[in-house]
C-alpha cells in the first residue's frame, strides 16, 4: 500500500439553524462567528464559509456540462446558446 493518510489537524464546523425564511443566513452565520470570537476559548480563527452549485440562469437546473455556456438544452433560452458543431 502505497499511499496513507495523515490527520493534519482537527477543526470544528458550526452549521446555523436558520429558524425562519425570511431570515438572511449569511447574516445568521456572522452572528454565530462574532460570538464565537468573543466567547468561545481556543479559537485562533472563524471564517464564513458557503455551499455553491452552479445552474442555469434561465431556469434554475442544476449545471451538468462541461460548456460554460450551454446546458444540454435544459429549458429554450439554453437550446438558443446551444454551439454549432461542425459538419451540421
Amino acid at each position: 500500500m502505497g499511499r496513507v493518510i495523515n490527520v493534519t489537524g482537527y477543526y470544528v464546523e458550526v452549521i446555523p439553524r436558520v429558524i425562519r425564511p425570511d431570515v438572511d443566513e449569511k447574516e445568521v452565520c456572522l452572528d454565530i462567528i462574532n460570538q464565537i470570537t468573543k466567547h468561545v476559548d481556543y479559537v485562533r480563527k472563524a471564517n464564513l464559509a458557503y455551499d455553491a452549485e452552479a445552474v442555469c440562469e434561465f431556469c434554475g437546473s442544476i449545471w451538468s456540462e462541461d460548456s460554460d455556456i450551454y446546458n444540454g438544452g435544459c429549458c429554450d433560452e439554453d437550446v438558443k446558446r446551444k454551439p454549432i458543431q461542425e459538419g451540421e
